[in-house]
């Protein structure tokens, strides 16, 4: 085993901040801070899944799953895929969803 004992990584984003607690090829962990008011950019992932839980505050959630050979520079998405994440509830954000934390 490595050094057992770190001091997590934090990376002051214009939404909040990252508190990095893993960074590895195969696996990252983090805490996200995110002001209120504020929203992350939109996001998509081709290769990884994303399971998340929520501390405190709410958030809307704004997404879509991508059909096969869909690009996601064109896919649209709006309030009919979005849902407000309330504390101690889990999301999981597949592979290929665009998504938007605010």
């Amino acid at each position: 085993m490595s050094q057992p004992l770190q001091t997590p990584k934090i990376v002051i984003k214009p939404w909040g901040r990252e508190i990095w607690f893993a960074d590895q090829k195969m696996y990252a962990g983090k805490i996200l801070e995110v002001t209120k008011g504020k929203r992350l950019s939109l996001q998509y992932h081709e290769r990884k899944t994303e399971t998340l839980y929520l501390v405190s505050g709410k958030v809307r959630l704004t997404y879509r799953e991508l059909q096969p050979g869909e690009k996601h520079e064109s896919a649209p998405i709006n309030e009919k895929n979005e849902f407000i994440w309330e504390p101690g509830l889990i999301v999981h954000i597949p592979v290929r969803t665009i998504h938007r934390f605010e």
